[in-house]
This record gives C-alpha cells, structure tokens and sequence, in this order.
C-alpha cells in the first residue's frame, strides 16, 4: 500500500504527535508498505503562527526506510517581515501585515501539497492534528483530488483556539477516524457524531528499552514533559512542598524541553526556599539513554496535567520499571488502573497528590510491584507493532469506504 502521511512536524521535531507518526510510519515501512512523509519544516508547531521559529534545515531524506519532504513553510522572508511588522509597526497596522503574509504563506504551502500529492498518487492518507495548517489544507486539496482519508484529531478541548464545530465538520469529511484512547473514541461517537464503524483506537506505543531495574531507587520524583505550567508543574511544586515537611530528603526533578511558559516555570523555582531549591533539578534536553537512567533509579513519576490527549510519559516510566501518580481523569483512567500499576488521585484535593508521593517514597515494595505491572502491561499491549497493525486496519477501512462511496457517486451520475 501506498501510504501518505501529512503531520504538522516530524522527527528530528519532538513531541508525542511527532512520535507517534514516526513510529507508526516506521513500523508499516518495515512490514513492506510504501511510507512517504510529507511535511512542513517548521521546529514546531509554534511556527505555523508564530514569526522567529527556527526551521529544520533538512533536505528531502529517507530515515528508517520512510521518505521524508520537508516543504518550506517561511522561507527567507518570513522572519525578517514578521519581526518587521510586529515589533516597527504599529497595531492593527502590523496584524494586518503579519495576517497578509501567514494567509499568502498557507496558500503556498498548500499549492506545494498537492504537487506531492499528485506525484506520489497515495492509496490512502493520514494526516494530524486537528485543524492545525497542515490538516487544513488537505481537507481544501482534497475537495478536488479526492483520496482516502484518515484523521487523527488528538482532541484537545481544554485549548482556548479549539473549535467543536470546526473538527466536527473536519471528521465529516473523513473516510476513517482514528482515536488514541476509549475516551477519545467515546468523544468522537457521541459528541462529534462519527459512526462508530469508522473509529478504531490504536492507542499510543512505546520502544521497550532493556529492563534496566535499579536495585535500591532514590529519593526522586520525576516530571517529564514540557516544561510550562499547563502542564500541571505549579501543582507538583506545591505537592513537593507538603512532601518535604515529611521527607526533606527527597528530590525532584523536572525534565523536558523548553517552551514559552518555561521562563514562569524558572520564577517559580526561584521562588522556593533555599533548602528546597536545592532539592530541585530542572533538565531542559536530555537524551533518551539519559531519560531512562533517571526514570530506572527514580521512585516514580508524576504527571499534574489535566491536558493531555494520552499522557505518552505514562508509558516511558513503565518502561523503566516506575509507578505513575496523576490525576483521576478519564484521559487517564483509560491506561492507569488504579492501585494496579499506578494511582489515580482526586484533582479536586489538594492533599491527594502529596500523599500519594509520600505513600510510594514511604513503601518501596509497593512502588515496585505497580511499576513492575506497569512494564507487562506495557509489553502486552502497547507495543509499536501492535500500534502500527491497528492503524493499517484504519487505513484499509477508509479505502475500502472511499471506493464505495465514489461507486455510489458514479451510479448517482449515471
């Protein structure tokens, strides 16, 4: 099968949207399906909106067995004029010029789409998130060169710029939709009335690393993530907080890539009594060897967030072998099972998430029995093969309704 995928960033970009499509395109590469990545340069996804995002300066390239263009979002106007006309213009005159130029940026963007499209003539294609520039000019390409379609909308309701409509008329369109948890396919068939034969929950994967499991952990809370306060880090700081009146001997750290919101991440830092900022450790970019050392001699990890689509660091602790404390939502109820391989705790109490620290620091066997069910359930069903085959089932799925769709048109015509 030809496979066409449109995400709004690739590797070496990181993210867990980022990973997800390398993993799965990698995996479908290695199975013998023809693989093509088509993508925008932008270092993230900021730099679909944002002037002064460094591009990744990558040629066209094949990377593990998958073809991957990178189409030139900016080019060498693009910060130059953005810095030029938000930072010496004046308001509105500069929105209008800054919207001018991102609306002349998007229409070439999708102009080069679809000459990939239309050179490499795919069976089927995925694109993600939703609604990002990406995903929009596919849907305005597609409305005269139709194809198979499948989306992976990664809903995130909790973004001030999501719009319920506006995805809701994006999944219309598709011939498959693709969910990562039974939440998000719950969401998709009951508020945004997919039908239930065109979801397929794939879930998220994770590469299983050598179970490297440390005989006596330390003292250590671990977050991992990006590094900004939506991710719940205030939260943690406070809860750390509780935990050294009872323990002063734990450490936390904070590992992750830098982000916008980092710098009020920093102020809150600072802001901590010395005895605690010493206790402290943020980690802006680590490799992946240097991640799973410091997951492997951790006691376990937490994730605060109540904004995630999945929770893909949820996985990477239990692949070092570590319990999970977060939230008790249903994003999370979908993989942790509380008590089992980690604890769910009630984001309405302030004391629920301290105390759950303090009660896996407080008792080691127990820390180790939930992380060591984490790394089986990890094992057994949340490998990338496995991922990688359900998405193919998507995808045979959406061509399979495309082509009974354009024989009803065509009988329609006739």
């Amino acid at each position: 099968m030809k496979i066409l995928h449109i995400p709004h960033a690739y590797a070496p970009v990181v993210g867990g949207a980022e990973l997800l499509c390398k993993r799965v395109s990698e995996e479908l590469a290695a199975l013998g399906h023809d693989v093509r990545v088509v993508t925008a340069d932008v270092g993230s996804v900021d730099g679909y909106y944002e002037f002064g995002v460094a591009p990744v300066r990558e040629a066209p390239s094949r990377i593990n067995g998958v073809e991957v263009v990178r189409i030139p979002y900016g080019g060498l106007l693009y910060e130059p004029i953005g810095r030029w006309a938000s930072g010496l213009l004046p308001q509105p005159a500069a929105g209008r010029v800054s919207g001018r130029l991102l609306q002349f940026i998007r229409y070439r963007f999708a102009a080069r789409l679809e000459r990939e499209i239309l050179a490499y003539r795919p069976d089927v294609v995925m694109t993600l998130p939703h609604l990002v520039v990406n995903v929009a000019a596919v849907l305005r390409i597609r409305k005269t060169v139709p194809f198979p379609l499948v989306v992976v909308p990664l809903i995130h309701e909790h973004q001030s710029s999501f719009s319920p409509g506006a995805l809701q008329d994006l999944l219309r369109t598709a011939d498959a939709t693709v969910a990562l948890t039974e939440r998000e396919a719950t969401l998709l068939k009951a508020d945004y009335g997919v039908p239930a034969d065109s979801v397929h929950n794939t879930g998220v994967g994770m590469d299983l690393p050598e179970y490297r499991r440390t005989p006596a952990r330390a003292d250590t809370v671990v977050f991992l993530g990006r590094k900004d306060p939506a991710k719940g880090i205030p939260a943690l700081l406070k809860a750390m907080q509780s935990v050294w009146k009872h323990r002063p001997e734990a450490s936390l750290v904070l590992a992750g890539a830098r982000a916008p919101g980092t710098l009020a991440v920093d102020r809150m830092l600072g802001e901590l009594p010395a005895s605690q900022r010493a206790s402290v450790r943020s980690l802006d970019d680590i490799s992946e060897r240097e991640k799973m050392d410091l997951l492997s001699s951790a006691c376990c990890l937490v994730l605060p967030s109540r904004i995630e689509s999945f929770g893909l660091v949820i996985l990477e602790a239990w692949a070092a072998g570590i319990p999970v404390v977060t939230y008790d939502l249903p994003v999370f109820r979908c993989t942790v099972d509380d008590g089992v391989n980690g604890l769910l705790v009630d984001p309405g109490s302030e004391s629920a998430l301290p105390d759950a620290i303090l009660r896996l620091l407080g008792d080691r066997v127990l820390a180790d029995r939930l992380g060591a069910a984490g790394r089986q359930k990890l094992e057994r069903e949340y490998r990338w093969d496995l991922v990688a085959k359900r998405f193919l089932g998507a995808y045979e799925y959406a061509v399979s309704m495309h082509r009974v769709s354009r024989d009803r048109n065509v009988a329609a015509e006739h």
